[in-house]
């Protein structure tokens, strides 16, 4: 049972962590241009705070911090 949970933490948190870095790294079609384009307000802003919290998210989620 731990060790399914232990998978599920992982595929959880590497899927959190991958999106946050596609944030910063193609920022046009996945970053600000896509928040922009969708209507988020204040994309500039926005983009990368999402993409951090994402990163940190699929951190804590992979070591099973305030899990």
């Amino acid at each position: 049972m731990a060790f399914a949970i232990f998978l599920i933490r992982l595929m959880v948190g590497l899927v959190f962590l991958a999106e946050g870095i596609q944030k910063f790294i193609y920022p046009e079609t996945l970053g600000v241009g896509r928040f922009a384009q969708i209507g988020i307000p204040y994309p500039e802003i926005m983009a990368p705070f999402v993409g951090g919290v994402e990163i940190v998210a699929g951190i804590l989620i992979v070591l099973g911090l305030f899990t």
